[in-house]
This record gives C-alpha cells, structure tokens and sequence, in this order.
C-alpha cells in the first residue's frame, strides 16, 4: 500500500504519540473516506465536497484537522445537499491521535473499539497492536461493508461486527481495552465484564452544561476493594465499579450531572448529535455514529 499523504501532515497541529507514527504516517485519513463528503466551513456549515469533480478541494478536506460527514438521516438521504441529521462522520485527526495516546496501549494488547464509523480508528489500531488483536463494532450494516472495504483496501481485516455497541462483542473478550468515542452517562456494564483485570474502558462524558465531553476511564480492579468515580487533573475522571454492581448487571455510573440531550452514540443503537469540539486538555471528539432522531 502506497500512503496518499503523510500521517503529521494528517493530525495538523496535533502531536502524534509515541509508538503511533508509523500507524498515522501508512493510514491517512484519506484512504477510507467516501467520494463524497460534506466538510464545514468556517462558518460552520456543512457543504458537500465530490471527489470526483473537486478533486483537489476533496484532498485538502480529507487532508484537513477538522472532522468531516460521511452520512446524514442514518443513510436515507440522498443527494449533495446536507441532510437533517448527520449519523456518520469522520472524526477530527488532532482528536483521533489524543484518543489513542489515552487509550495506553502496548503491545499483545486486545482492544474493542465501539463505532467503526469510517474504519479509520480500526486500521491505526491494527496497523499498531495486529489485526488479529482488534475488533470493532458498528451498528449500521452499510457503514460497516463501507469500513470494511476500505480496511480490506489498505490490506488489514481486523474483526468488523454489525452490532449495539452497548453489548459489545462478548464472544471475543476479554479484551484489554475498549475505547468508545460516545457521548456517555454510564459505562454498560457488558463492557466491564469483557475486561480483563487491570482493564480500561476509555470513553466521553459530559452534561448539559457544556459542549465539550470530558475523557474518563474506567477501570475494572484487579484487587476486590472498592470502585468509585474520582475527578482527576485536566477535566479526566476515573471509573472504577464495585463488584456487586457488575453481579447485578448494573452499568457503572460516571460523575453526578443532568444528561446532555445532545449526545449521540457511536456505535450504539440509540442516541443524540454532538458536535465535533476544539481540542483542549481532557476533551476529545464525540463526532461519528449517531442513531436515532439525533460519530
């Protein structure tokens, strides 16, 4: 595989961490979005980009630091016009690259990452840690044939399942991390119980508030004391859970605050829009799969 551009230039002025180059230097962004695209411009709308007829215009978006839609109104739209609601979309690259170094992987580790969106996240987790350690899962069918596609494309099969991401994907766990890019209020508890221990959800949460989602990680303990969620430097929380919770089936809950109605979830069956936010300490993306009447 020949890479279209080079994985710096591909997380603009994000800083790429260690272990990530060559993931981000062979898999630009480029190589798994669609034709056609909708990128923003500065006054936030959405405009449609073909690659067929803009060519160059396309490569600077696909190229770009700022996220971009790859879908509205979960696929029914058609046409270049935007749709109501966009349910597809490819994240911002600075955001992306702050994800994965959050995410602390090392090598042999098994990840599950919920919402395939483009395949992107995918092939930079396969490309780093090997296919075979990597399964995502999507809950639009169309999405994920398109994702897989273009991860076939640039010679890399992780395990790509149709599927609520709420309920992950158990018949592959455990799973040394899983990483979700959704607008959370509680961390399902299937996804604690397909930990290993010592494992690490990573995932967005925040309120009505404020537009932008705070990272948290949640734990599952080795040792049998206790779990709470702990506000920690920078807008972080850890989540840990107690182990009658996860007995019970119950989700682990995040941080005390009114839900964001805004939210969507990636990957998962039901949820809200929320918009792409500018990079800062402890803050990430939650542009991409959306389901419902709002990455």
């Amino acid at each position: 595989m020949k890479a279209s551009a080079p994985g710096p230039a591909a997380v603009g002025g994000g800083v790429v961490a260690a272990g990530w180059d060559a993931a981000f230097d062979a898999l630009p962004r480029s190589l798994f979005l669609p034709e056609l695209v909708w990128a923003f411009e500065a006054e936030g709308h959405a405009v449609a980009v073909d690659r067929v007829e803009e060519p160059l215009v396309w490569r600077e978006a696909a190229e770009s630091d700022q996220p971009v839609i790859t879908q509205w109104d979960n696929g029914r739209h058609r046409g270049r016009a935007p749709g109501r609601t966009p349910t597809s979309s490819a994240s911002a690259p600075p955001l992306v690259a702050a994800m994965l170094a959050a995410l602390d992987v090392a090598p042999g580790m098994r990840v599950l990452e919920v919402g395939t969106g483009t395949g992107w996240n995918a092939g930079l987790l396969a490309h780093r840690l090997g296919q075979e350690n990597v399964t995502t899962v999507e809950v639009d069918e169309r999405v994920a044939r398109a994702a897989r596609r273009s991860l076939e494309g640039v010679g890399l099969h992780p395990r790509v399942v149709t599927g609520d991401g709420a309920l992950g994907v158990p018949d592959a766990a455990p799973y040394d991390r899983i990483i979700a890019t959704c607008g959370m209020r509680r961390i399902p508890a299937a996804w604690l119980a397909q930990l290993r221990p010592g494992g690490v959800v990573l995932a967005t949460w925040g309120t009505a508030f404020s537009s932008t989602d705070a990272l948290v990680r949640a734990h599952r303990p080795r040792g049998r004391h206790g779990h709470r969620a702990v506000p920690v430097a920078g807008g972080v929380h850890e989540v840990t859970r107690r182990r009658r919770r996860e007995r019970r089936g119950e989700a682990a809950p995040l941080p005390a605050g009114p839900p964001d109605r805004r939210h969507h979830q990636h990957g998962l069956a039901t949820g809200r829009h929320l918009a792409p936010v500018p990079v800062r300490r402890g803050t990430v993306d939650a542009g991409g799969r959306t389901r419902g009447p709002g990455p």
